[in-house]
């Protein structure tokens, strides 16, 4: 009578069933570690859910073990079918697992999903997205290589931005950390495919600078748009694309209102990214750039403060790159003359001193160069359309 419970006891093949546990238990970790770098970076900040999920296999694996051995117990039926069924389920969830674990948690867009479900959890009721999930969304976009799989975290990142300027409560203050995000994804990119990824950046940009409303809304979500702008021009200057750089040529210049804070940050991105395609020997790009900072001119006559400084700095640039761009600089200028608040000379002189502020020393001595060629005496400073 007492002998029995032990012989079956013995009858179990402890052996097997510890081997399907230890499967089990190690599939995960090696799905897990073969896994790119920055995907291992977002689930180990998530083994709450990796435990939750990947726990289920194995919890489901030891109901399967336990009833297994109350059939073969207490069941009549043949010791060879019990757990032949037995195993046979356990090597079925094992099986799914080493599946579904890498098809789950192994695509990166699974991951881009996760994230973007993460960030905008919140974003119904309050209009704003969850910090910690959005900055993993941006270091995932900024790790992933090679560049085309930087693609993806872009398009995720540009429909968050619509979802969040198309929400009743949004204020103009929800986008900075996004904005920069996509900033950095493409300034930072290298390699080949590095100038597809401006097109989808700079949507997510105009998208912000767009639903500015001086009504409703700050301008801090606009205005750092707008500086990132500049940075995307810069970017795509290095990179030999010209379509791009007039296309964010055209959406500086392009304004809206008399907006103080926009006008500012718009003619400082159009001077940067002038004075780099200048640089680069892109003239036809910085002519594109004096076109747009000429328009902010026009529409906020009498220009005066920044935007009056950033233009005759962008002029010194054309003036100092050789003749034809002395002649080309000479020419605008006095087309612009009179929309200026104050005179030339005294804007010349204004541009000098905020250069020096502002440690653009490469920007001041091509200003007071002009101004020498200029023919600046006593005050007064001579425009013609002549060399």
């Amino acid at each position: 009578m007492n002998s029995a419970p032990a012989l079956i006891v013995t009858e179990i093949p402890f052996d097997a069933l510890v081997t399907f546990f230890v499967l089990l238990i190690g599939l995960p970790a090696v799905v897990l570690q073969s896994l790119p770098p920055e995907i291992r970076q977002v689930l180990e900040k998530r083994r709450g859910m990796l435990a939750r999920d990947l726990g289920l296999p194995i919890i489901i694996a030891i109901a399967v073990a336990a009833g297994t051995v109350v059939v073969h117990r207490y069941s009549v039926w043949p010791d060879g079918p019990v757990w032949s069924v037995g195993f046979g389920l356990l090597a079925l969830i094992s099986v799914m697992t080493a599946f579904v674990a890498p098809r789950r948690y192994g695509q990166r867009s699974a991951i881009i999903r996760l994230l973007a479900g993460e960030s905008s959890r919140e974003l119904e009721v309050s209009g704003r997205l969850l910090e910690d999930s959005l900055h993993d969304l941006v270091e995932f976009g900024r790790r992933s290589e090679p560049v085309r799989e930087k693609l993806p975290t872009l398009l995720a990142l540009r429909e968050l931005a619509d979802r969040v300027c198309e929400h009743p409560r949004y204020a103009g203050d929800a986008l900075t950390d996004l904005i920069d995000g996509v900033v950095a994804i493409v300034v930072e990119a290298r390699g080949a495919g590095r100038a597809q990824l401006v097109g989808p950046a700079l949507a997510v940009l105009r998208r912000a600078v767009r639903a500015f409303d001086p009504t409703r809304s700050g301008h801090t979500d606009a205005s750092s748009a707008i500086h990132g702008m500049s940075s995307l021009g810069i970017a795509s200057i290095s990179m030999g694309n010209p379509a791009v750089t007039q296309t964010i040529t055209q959406s500086l210049g392009w304004s809206r209102g008399k907006d103080r804070a926009l006008t500012m940050a718009r003619s400082q991105a159009l001077f940067e990214v002038g004075m780099a395609a200048i640089a680069h020997n892109e003239m036809l790009g910085a002519m594109k750039v004096l076109d747009g900072l000429t328009s902010l001119i026009h529409a906020n006559a009498p220009a005066e403060g920044e935007l009056a400084r950033d233009t005759i700095g962008l002029f010194a640039h054309f003036w100092t790159s050789g003749e034809t761009g002395r002649q080309f600089a000479r020419f605008r200028m006095s087309q612009l003359e009179e929309y200026f608040e104050r005179d030339i000379a005294a804007v010349v002189d204004a541009t000098i001193e905020h250069c020096q502020l502002r440690a653009l020393f490469e920007t001041a001595d091509k200003v007071r160069a002009m101004r020498r060629e200029l023919g600046q005496r006593d005050g007064s400073t001579t425009l013609g359309a002549g060399g």
